[in-house]
């Protein structure tokens, strides 16, 4: 009877110990949650949708010809669109041309990254920045042709690393490949997500 007993006691103990564990669990998921949605958040997006391509003009381009020795450039915008202000850290931004998106590191380089010394970043508020393309600023016509043809793609990516409210450490990555459509091609001109690895978009 005793043995009995003792054995009751054990199991309502556990089931004690479990209900105040599953309690407990559910308190971090609600702070957690608060935190979160009260938190600053940190998005990237481009400046301008569909840039005109720069080009090297050659006999028989107009004078104002549209691209004519434009430099080729990314301008994005870094904006938070949480509840609370942030600050940020750093950034990397690079654009880059390539001849097939098959030839894109599967983890971004993200080069060195510049300090923002905690730039205070308020509700809604934006900063810009400017990455012009590698290897080189002004295509050439026939690097224009085949941008235009899909033959060759440029692309931006990069990240930023800020700190919220809480001091807490964050970082959005961000990439875009300039979509170029041809033929019946549906989607428009200009910059779009489509095209890089997973590793190229995220946040924490």
């Amino acid at each position: 009877m005793l043995i009995a007993f003792t054995g009751l006691l054990v199991v309502v103990g556990f089931l004690q110990v479990l209900v105040l564990y599953v309690q407990w669990r559910l308190i971090c998921r609600q702070d957690e949650h608060f935190t979160n949605s009260e938190r600053a958040w940190i998005i990237v997006s481009p400046v301008e949708a569909a840039p005109v391509l720069g080009f090297i003009p050659g006999p028989g381009d107009a004078l104002d010809a549209p691209g004519r020795d434009r430099r080729n450039a990314f301008t994005c915008s870094i904006k938070n669109t949480g509840r609370t202000p942030a600050r940020l850290v750093a950034s990397s931004l690079q654009y880059r041309k390539i001849d097939s998106l098959k030839d894109i590191s599967q983890v971004p380089d993200s080069g060195k990254m510049l300090p923002f010394d905690d730039l205070l970043l308020v509700v809604g508020d934006s900063v810009g920045d400017l990455a012009y393309l590698y290897p080189q600023i002004v295509l050439n016509k026939p690097e224009v042709e085949a941008i235009q043809g899909q033959k060759a793609f440029l692309y931006a990516y990069g990240k930023v690393v800020y700190k919220d409210v809480y001091n807490e450490t964050h970082e959005t990555k961000f990439g875009y490949v300039y979509h170029m459509p041809v033929g019946g091609d549906p989607k428009p001109r200009g910059f779009n997500r489509g095209g890089l690895p997973p590793t190229y978009n995220g946040a924490t």
